[in-house]
């Protein structure tokens, strides 16, 4: 902007200095209304929808309510058709079911009047939000007209009149705190709707769900069994009766087992929805923003800054937002890489458990349980380590996430002063100024760090999860699987073992995973083994490998587990 160009500015806005007070006054407080008005609907809306679990906290309750009257249709049934159940254990069996029942329903508490008492508690939270912004609003508004307006005044005479000076006023001094109690109390709220852990209601129903689920699973194992081999000797219409009171018990626990599958899984894959950033926040504040009168001779000037700083500003901070998503979807492919190895393994031993033949009562047999056993206790183990490395990952995740820094209002003044002083040298300029530099810096560490972080977890996780399964595993082929061998009735459940053994070794190849397996006589060597005894043998030379005990597996140029063996000395 010219020097006579300013002057001129500056002659137009001298013939409005006796209006600028009661102006300045009336357009900050319409402004501030509109904005404040618009920011409060925002938060409502953005607080409705802030949890990350859409409406499965509130199914609790639904899936609970659901069962229990479950429950109490079995009882009514079985008090309909007591006189016509007279075999003794048949009766014993159900008397003891109808117990337990009846104990699950006078533990829980109806009094709700209809109403979820989940989704009540979830109101409460946005209401407690709400409020707290409303009063945030009407003290900004106070202290903006004592302590700033008298400020506004002399600004419009001041800045050449190339910018919107109430507005710039409202901004500055309004949109950050507004945006500050805008962001933290959507923080705050989606902190609270999503830690489980601080929900009472959630967790009673969660924790009711749990042991319903784990009572009705002991009754249909246990108890209905043997409800089912003692009814073959009843009569038609006792059997009848005790089929009927059966089916619901089953569809409530089929329903039941499903329902609590799906909210185990939404409450493990939260989704994360962040409060919008202050560029869209401040972008919506503005659009709330309506000028009249003496305002209109600036639009031009006004839409012409607003173009040129938007665009040159959000040009470089979207170069380190994307910097930032891209380094949070690489991190989140790494973890889901890992989870994605072990839930492909559980995949396997569940595939292997299903084809596994059943043991009879000799001493393969006991093999062929004991076989069992194992696959299910790795399977569960697997689940239940890459549950809680996701969590823990997307906790780390998350705090990297947090470290993402706003734009500061002192960036925008910086762009403002250098507009001024030269616009045709602005977009060099601004590529200057320190603070992005500063940024990039920041990201650049922080992201490390984050990295860092997480190559340890999962490194601790392959190491003594995935690896371990799998070497165990190994164990179970040498030992177990060696001995079915020798039967050849047998030969179907070897190749079974056998092929899961190599499907887990696809798996690992395709996640870069090499497995080091030494054969006899070849020479030890400390990076990728590990001796644990050494013998004298005359047909090796010292330092050879006599016999393979464990692989080890290697990933790249990294030896992560180092192949067990045995030496010669």
């Amino acid at each position: 902007m010219g020097k006579n160009q300013g002057a001129e500015w500056h002659s137009m806005w001298a013939e409005l200095t006796t209006a600028v007070s009661a102006h300045a006054r009336h357009c900050a407080e319409g402004l501030y209304r509109a904005v404040s008005k618009g920011a409060l609907q925002r938060m409502e809306r953005e607080a409705a929808g802030c949890s990350g679990l859409r409406d499965h906290d509130e199914q609790l309750y639904v899936h609970c309510t659901r069962l229990l009257e479950a429950y109490k249709e079995t009882v009514g049934l079985y008090e309909r058709y007591r006189v016509i159940i007279i075999t003794p254990n048949v009766k014993e069996i159900m008397d003891g079911i109808v117990t337990v029942l009846l104990s699950r329903l006078r533990e829980f508490d109806e009094s709700t009047n209809g109403i979820n008492p989940i989704t009540e508690e979830k109101n409460a939270i946005i209401a407690k939000t709400i409020d707290s912004y409303v009063r945030v609003c009407g003290r900004l508004w106070k202290s903006f007209a004592e302590y700033e307006l008298p400020k506004v005044c002399l600004r419009w005479l001041a800045k050449d009149l190339n910018k919107d000076v109430i507005e710039e006023a409202v901004k500055g001094f309004c949109f950050p705190t507004l945006y500050e109690a805008y962001r933290n109390g959507l923080t705050q709220c989606r902190t609270q709707l999503n830690d489980l852990n601080q929900r009472k209601q959630v967790q009673r129903y969660w924790g009711l769900m749990t042991d319903e689920l784990e009572i009705l699973a002991t009754i249909i194992r246990i108890q209905v069994q043997a409800l089912e081999s003692e009814i073959e000797e009843s009569g038609p219409r006792e059997q009848r009766a005790i089929q009927q009171i059966l089916t619901v018990l089953r569809e409530a626990y089929q329903h039941f087992g499903r329902a609590e599958e799906s909210i185990d899984e939404a409450f493990r894959q939260l989704i994360i929805r962040e409060p919008e950033q202050f560029e869209e926040f401040e972008a919506y504040l503005i659009s709330r923003m309506i000028h009249k009168g003496i305002e209109e001779q600036l639009q031009d000037e006004v839409r012409r800054f607003r173009e040129v700083l938007e665009r040159e500003a959000d040009i470089l901070l979207s170069q380190y937002t994307r910097t930032f998503a891209k380094s949070i979807y690489k991190f989140q492919r790494m973890v889901n890489d890992e989870v994605m190895l072990a839930e492909e393994m559980a995949g396997a031993f569940a595939r292997m458990r299903n084809e596994w033949p059943e043991g009879g009562e000799d001493e393969n047999g006991d093999i062929l349980r004991g076989v069992a056993e194992t696959m299910e206790i790795k399977i569960e183990g697997l689940r239940e380590s890459s549950r809680e490395l996701h969590e823990d990952c997307r906790q780390t995740i998350n705090s990297f996430a947090a470290q993402r820094r706003e734009p500061e209002e002192s960036v925008y003044d910086t762009v403002w002063q250098l507009w001024l002083e030269d616009p045709d040298e602005f977009g060099e300029a601004s590529r200057e100024i320190p603070y992005f530099t500063e940024l990039g810096q920041h990201y650049e560490k922080i992201s490390a760090q984050c990295a860092s972080a997480l190559e340890k977890k999962l490194l601790k996780f392959k190491r003594e999860t995935v690896l371990y399964e799998v070497s165990t595993y190994e164990e179970i082929i040498l030992y177990s699987v060696s001995r079915l061998r020798q039967d050849e009735s047998l030969n179907e459940a070897v190749a079974i073992a056998d092929e899961t053994l190599r499907v887990l070794e696809i798996l690992l190849k395709k996640n870069n995973i090499q497995v080091i397996r030494p054969q006899p006589h070849d020479f030890f060597n400390a990076k990728e083994h590990e001796v644990l005894m050494a013998e004298n043998s005359p047909d090796f030379k010292k330092g050879e490998i006599i016999k393979l005990m464990n692989s080890g597996y290697r990933q790249k140029d990294t030896v992560i587990l180092r192949a067990n063996v045995i030496a010669a000395r």
